[in-house]
Formats: structure tokens, C-alpha cells, sequence
């Protein structure tokens, strides 16, 4: 088991109720659901899981069929808590073997601010690609922290900066461990490999979330890859001095800038 599966299996419960707390999932949901048309004969993978926002969105269109797919064993055990084992077909796979596991073809694969986190985007495409059908869609979203969208920099790497600074303090070395963000020549250049074909993209932004919800954000283990390593006490304490430092400046909240990809298999 990799360090990052650990991680994600470390961060069910929290990040769970962070996702019920915070608008983010409820608003990129609706817009991954309204981009994906999905009717009542269709069926749906529900790719990278986690803790079943995305496919209790899902369920409410009424599909045929439902595949919860997630890599982390914990995940799963919460989505079926939230969501009930016998509406879904919940599975334990890593991404890009989903055309192992599910063995029928698709109408649509959703994935919801989880496409950066594939360590080879590439194959998980391809694997995207043999599972759905001639006219299927996968459709999936980057936020501005993982997606160069040619702006200033976003509210939460200034955030994370100031947690990078003070780590760096204590003699830790963070830098080297977030992804480096994407643009749309790379995103297509994946897509050509795989042998999807891109069909649109659209703009999305809504209301970013306040400081306090971005340190609560950083306190689940999964999404905080930086603070392997530091004790509990002192990623508390750190996080507590950045927050008490950057409510002086009366740092503002911006939009939170997300794209969608919207990807056919023709």
C-alpha cells in the first residue's frame, strides 16, 4: 500500500463531514451532473468516490446502474454508510483499472475534484476509454490550485505559501510535494494520447471558501500531502499561526475558478 492510499485511508471520516459543511461539493456536483445529461437508462461510474457526494447526486437522476469507484477501502466503508449498499456497486479499484473491474460498457464516467490526483492521468484515460461506450462521455473539473488559468495566484496557494514558510522554519522541506498545475495544452495532449476525443470545456467559478474553511481543509491528512511526517500537534499549531497571521492582513476570498472537461470516446 502507497504512502498516498494511507493517506487517503487516515482521512474518511474528517473529510466526509468537511464535504457536508463546505458548498464546494454541493455547487461542482451540480455542475458535473447538469454537463452530464444522465437518464434514467443509462449507466454511470462514479470515478474517485470518496465519501458518495458525487453519486448521491447521481442517484437522484435515477440511472440504470451506479458504480462507486475508489482506491481507498475506507472511502468506500463511508459512501456506503452515507449512501446504502444496495443502491450502488461499490468498488475497490484504483483508477485506471476500471475497464478490469467493471466489465459491461458505460454511458458516463464522472470523476469530481479528483482527476489531479491520479498518479498516470494517462492510462486512467485510456482505461476511461475502453470502458465507455461509442457515444459515452466522461466528464471531469480542475480548480485554480491544480489548473493555470493565467491569473494571480489563487487564494489557497497563498495560503499554502504562508504554511510552506513557517514549515521551512521548523527544518521541515514541503516544497516538491503538490502537483504541479496543469494547462489546457497539456490536458489536451492527454486526452489525444489516450485516444478521447475533447468536445468542450466550460468556465465555472462561484463563491471561494473563507480562510477558516481553508485551514479546516488542510487538517484532513489526504489533502495536506506536505505534512507527512509532522506530528498532529505541531501541523495544529502551524496552521493556527498562519490563520492568526493572514486574518490581520484581511486576506479577501476570491472566486473559486473551476473548468470542466467535457470528453467523448468519438
Amino acid at each position: 500500500m502507497s504512502n498516498f492510499q494511507i493517506l487517503w485511508d487516515e482521512s474518511g471520516e474528517i473529510y466526509h463531514q468537511y464535504g457536508l459543511s463546505y458548498s464546494q461539493y454541493k455547487k461542482t456536483n451540480q455542475k458535473l451532473i447538469e454537463l452530464s445529461s444522465i437518464n434514467g437508462s443509462q449507466i454511470v461510474i462514479d470515478l474517485a468516490c470518496g465519501t458518495g457526494l458525487t453519486t448521491k447526486e447521481i442517484l437522484k437522476k435515477n440511472p440504470e446502474k451506479i458504480y462507486a469507484v475508489d482506491f481507498s477501502k475506507d472511502m468506500l466503508n463511508q459512501a456506503k454508510r452515507f449512501i446504502g449498499d444496495n443502491e450502488v456497486n461499490f468498488i475497490l479499484s484504483d483508477a485506471s483499472k476500471i475497464d478490469q473491474v467493471i466489465s459491461e460498457k458505460v454511458d458516463r464516467v464522472l470523476c469530481n475534484s479528483a482527476f489531479w490526483q491520479f498518479p498516470d492521468q494517462i492510462q486512467v484515460l485510456k482505461s476511461i476509454k475502453n470502458t465507455l461506450k461509442e457515444d459515452g462521455l466522461f466528464i471531469f473539473n480542475l480548480n485554480s490550485q491544480f489548473y493555470d488559468f493565467g491569473l494571480e495566484e489563487s487564494h489557497r496557494t497563498r495560503i499554502i505559501k504562508e504554511i510552506f514558510s513557517e514549515m521551512e522554519k521548523r527544518g521541515y522541506n514541503p516544497q516538491g510535494k503538490l502537483k504541479e498545475k496543469v494547462n489546457q495544452k497539456l490536458i489536451q495532449k492527454m486526452i489525444d494520447e489516450s485516444g478521447l476525443v475533447l468536445i468542450k470545456t466550460e468556465l465555472y467559478s462561484f463563491e471561494g471558501a473563507r480562510l477558516e474553511d481553508t485551514i479546516d481543509f488542510f487538517k484532513i491528512p489526504a489533502v495536506a500531502p506536505f505534512f507527512d511526517g509532522v506530528p498532529s500537534s505541531e501541523q495544529e499549531e502551524i496552521l493556527s499561526l498562519v490563520k492568526s497571521r493572514l486574518e490581520k492582513e484581511e486576506l479577501e476570498t476570491p472566486l473559486n475558478k473551476w473548468i470542466y472537461f467535457v470528453v467523448g470516446n468519438k
